[in-house]
C-alpha cells in the first residue's frame, strides 16, 4: 500500500477539521491529493459480500454519510460513476494517468443526479 502525508483542501469536503480521523486516515489523505491533481487510483476493493475487485477510479471527491467515509468515483470499468466505501478498500495504487473533468464526469453532476447525497 501507498502511504502519503499531505495537507491540500478539497473544495467538496468544506469542514474538514471537524473530521480529525480523516487525517490520519492513509487512503483519505491519498483520495484527497488524487481529487486535487486529478490522477487515477487503482484499488483493491471488497463489496457487502466481502467479494474482491480490483478497479481503476477517477475520483471526484469524498462525502460522509452512513456513518461512513466514501469516495465518488467514475470508474473505468464500469464507466460510470461509483461509490467506494474507504474501509473496504484492502489496497491501492496511485497511477501517472491524470483526467479530466467533463460536464457529465464531476461530482456535482453526480450529486445531481443521485438525490439521496445532494
Amino acid at each position: 500500500a501507498v502511504l502519503l502525508t499531505c495537507r491540500l483542501t478539497v473544495p467538496e469536503i468544506r469542514r474538514f477539521e471537524l473530521f480529525p480521523k480523516m487525517r490520519q486516515n492513509p487512503v483519505a489523505e491519498l483520495i484527497r491529493e488524487l481529487v486535487k491533481t486529478k490522477l487515477t487510483l487503482k484499488i483493491e476493493y471488497q463489496d457487502t459480500h466481502k467479494t474482491p475487485t480490483s478497479r481503476k477510479v477517477e475520483p471526484l471527491g469524498l462525502v460522509y454519510w452512513g456513518g461512513v467515509w466514501t469516495m465518488i468515483a467514475f470508474c473505468l470499468l464500469r464507466n460510470d460513476y461509483r461509490e467506494f466505501r474507504l474501509d473496504r478498500i484492502t489496497a491501492f495504487t496511485r497511477t501517472t494517468r491524470q483526467f479530466e473533468l467533463q460536464p457529465t464526469k464531476n461530482l456535482q453532476h453526480y450529486l445531481s443526479q443521485n438525490k439521496t447525497l445532494a
